[in-house]
């Protein structure tokens, strides 16, 4: 409960659609390998990142910045070049200037998924109570 809290500010209902509902989890403070793909927005000491392998999703705050938010999307391939909005949801942390990490269990790019098809993207981005970022790259979740 105290997650969807952190999200009630106005920028977050607008960012995210209804469907699929969105997720909510609070990180835990951790040791951020290297072979992560990281996005720092122009929110000052504010970073996030993925780690296809383990499917990770890290955010780091400032000591001033109080809860800061990873918000995610995962959309999977559906043919003819379309892609759909499968997963979506939110990674928040409080834990100041050390990174913390919620892990997630997304279907691979190379698997088949339950739409018959292969293929799976993450994209995330910097949130604060108040704005979010803007939006990384897609990646393919291919680890």
């Amino acid at each position: 409960m105290a997650a969807s809290l952190l999200v009630a500010g106005p920028a977050a209902a607008v960012d995210l659609p209804g469907w699929p509902p969105p997720e909510y989890n609070l990180a835990s403070t951790g040791v951020r390998s290297g072979d992560t793909i990281c996005h720092f927005p122009e929110h000052a000491g504010i970073g996030t990142c993925f780690k296809k392998t383990g499917d990770q999703l890290w955010v780091r705050g400032t000591p001033s910045s109080g809860t800061v938010e990873l918000q995610w999307q995962n959309e999977l391939y559906v043919g003819g070049g379309s892609w759909s909005l499968y997963r979506q949801g939110y990674c928040a942390s409080g834990h100041g200037g050390l990174w913390a990490v919620c892990n997630k269990d997304f279907y691979e790019n190379s698997t088949e998924h339950l739409y018959g098809w292969s293929g799976s993207r993450i994209r995330w981005r910097a949130c604060t109570l108040t704005t979010c970022g803007e939006w990384a790259t897609w990646a393919r979740n291919d680890a």
